[in-house]
């Protein structure tokens, strides 16, 4: 293996898609709500701020982790142009195939 290696993260495609479909299935049940027109617009003006507020949540922080040959970590943050060592949590378990970062 060559080290470091440095592995990009990005969005969840699969949460993207079911933020979109909870969207999509949340405007239908509005239009289909026999109601006044007004409270239509009030209810799908709250599903779509709602919408972009749970989009801007699901950017990443980290845009990217490198692990050096001898073991530290490195993370570089959304919007940084510098990587910044990391320390796992006392008591942390990295297993080769699984590891969760905070």
């Amino acid at each position: 293996m060559q080290f470091p290696i440095t592995i990009g993260l990005h969005r969840s495609r699969i949460l993207d898609a079911m933020l979109c479909l909870t969207v999509c299935l949340a405007i239908a049940s509005t239009l289909s709500f026999r109601s006044s027109l007004l409270v239509c617009l009030a209810l799908l003006t709250g599903i779509l701020i709602l919408a972009t507020v749970a989009w801007r949540a699901l950017r990443p922080a980290i845009k990217a982790i490198r692990l050096e040959r001898n073991g530290d970590i490195f993370m570089l943050r959304a919007g940084e142009h510098d990587f910044v060592q990391a320390f796992p949590w006392p008591g942390a378990t990295v297993h080769p195939w699984l590891t969760v970062i905070r």
